[in-house]
């Protein structure tokens, strides 16, 4: 199943709602020039430091940025703002030791800032460490019991590891915070469809659809479960849309040959399997096109795809018993 994971575009959104503690005045476009006025005039005031480095970071200007966070922080230690700031920026940069390190700093000067937690928690699940980041999630939710995202996160790291029903219930509470979550009905379709709940998960994916008619992976996830179902007619429909959203949509090609040869419409077969190769070859896809082209009969094109499998993995098991069967049934 295809699964999203749309977490980290949050970060940049809450860089603004840090800001503007020590001037709420600000504006963001306003000169850079007057706050460095300001700091000729006092250089030792670190919420000046601070405002100007968030306007830098508003200019996507990260790394003065994080100097102006920087000398705020000497100036103040305990600028629980600052620390802040410069890890969402740290992350930007992809230095998460740094943003763990100021996200702890945050948490130790104040216990209770749910965004912190989550935000650490952020760094955790983009380094793999799925337990980690599920307990600073839990943290984050046990401080603000309200914010859907959260849930929402958690459930990711919950399908990460295997624990389905825990991840349908942190989506379902993401839903019901936010009954337009397309994210959390997408997701929780995938571990309803893990779980074997293909009801459930028809319902989700198509519910995503309802959303966004657009969304090529709710009707690729959505046919994945009419296959499973053995609902192929379905099944084509759903991915034959996929592709119509996303012509270069290689495992709808895939998927919708596996249905094509499942009826016996092995030209058809051939001819999604001939788009998956074009746009991602790998062994699997040309052994399905060989046993399209041996079914027909075609044992030449069938040799040429086991070969080509083989190249790909010569200790695919399948490809090497489907050639020598295409070889004895030749003549070779």
């Amino acid at each position: 199943m295809k699964n999203i994971f749309t977490i980290r575009i949050l970060f940049m959104g809450m860089l603004v709602l840090a800001s503007v503690l020590f001037s709420p005045s600000v504006v963001w476009s306003q000169d850079i020039e007057a706050y460095t006025e300001a700091i000729r005039w006092n250089p030792n005031d670190a919420g000046v430091y601070f405002n100007r480095g968030n306007a830098y970071a508003m200019k996507g200007e990260h790394d003065k940025a994080i100097a102006d966070f920087t000398q705020a922080i000497r100036l103040n230690p305990d600028f629980v703002e600052a620390h802040f700031n410069r890890g969402l920026l740290f992350v930007h940069k992809n230095d998460y030791n740094k943003a763990i390190a100021d996200f702890t700093q945050v948490i130790h000067l104040n216990p209770v800032d749910a965004n912190a937690f989550y935000s650490r928690g952020i760094i955790y699940a983009n380094m793999g460490e799925n337990n980690k980041a599920i307990e600073d999630f839990s943290q984050s939710i046990y401080i603000n019991p309200y914010a859907a995202v959260v849930y929402y996160s958690r459930g990711i790291m919950y399908a990460n590891i295997g624990e389905n029903n825990k991840a349908i219930a942190d989506f379902t509470q993401a839903i019901e915070f936010n009954p337009n979550f397309i994210e959390a009905y997408f997701n929780r379709g995938n571990a309803y469809s893990k779980n074997n709940d293909f009801n459930r998960a028809i319902a989700d994916f198509t519910e995503v659809i309802r959303f966004n008619p657009n969304h090529a992976n709710a009707y690729f996830n959505r046919g994945n479960v009419h296959a499973n179902r053995q609902n192929y007619d379905k099944a084509i429909e759903d991915f034959s849309q996929a592709i119509r959203l996303d012509p270069n949509y290689a495992d709808a090609y895939f998927n919708r040959g596996n249905i094509h040869f499942k009826q016996s419409n092995y030209n058809m077969a051939i001819a999604d399997y001939t788009q998956t190769i074009r746009l991602n070859p790998s062994y699997d896809v040309y052994n399905n096109r060989g046993n399209a082209y041996f079914n027909l009969q075609n044992f030449d094109k069938a040799i040429e795809d086991f070969e080509a499998s083989l190249r790909i993995n010569q200790n695919h098991a399948n490809a090497k018993a489907n050639l020598e069967k295409a070889k004895q049934l030749r003549g070779w």
